[in-house]
Order: C-alpha cells, then sequence, then structure tokens
C-alpha cells in the first residue's frame, strides 16, 4: 500500500468504490488541496500502466471513471 494525493475530481471519481468504512469518513487533505488515499501496489501498478503522455495518477482516474458512464 502506498499513500498518494489525488485531486477532489479524481477522489469524487472513485468515492462510491471505495469500501463502505473508508466512505465513512473524509481522506485527509494536503496543503494544495488533493486528498490522501491508500491505494495497493498492484491498483497503482495499473494506472501507471494505463497513464498516457502527461497524466498523473487523478488524470487517468478521472479518465477512465468517465468511460466507465
Amino acid at each position: 500500500m502506498r499513500r498518494i494525493a489525488i485531486t477532489p475530481a479524481a477522489y469524487n471519481a472513485i468515492k462510491g468504490s471505495l469500501p463502505k468504512s473508508a466512505q465513512l469518513k473524509e481522506p485527509q487533505l494536503n496543503d494544495r488541496g488533493n486528498y490522501f488515499i491508500w491505494m495497493p501496489d498492484s491498483v497503482l501498478t495499473r494506472l501507471t500502466v494505463m497513464r498516457t503522455h502527461g497524466e498523473d495518477w487523478s488524470d487517468t482516474i478521472v479518465r477512465l471513471a468517465g468511460l466507465e458512464t
């Protein structure tokens, strides 16, 4: 597991898929207004593979969430 910071848009895109216990409380915010969340290494590896040039994890999450809707 690794702690990463993602944008509010990315957090909102995945919030519904988080375990119920994680949805009960808001995650910590960093000084830039991004959310700290814990992600399994396997998920981060998959996100890294799915990233396109210039994207960060937040961009990738938002883009993939858009494909699912």
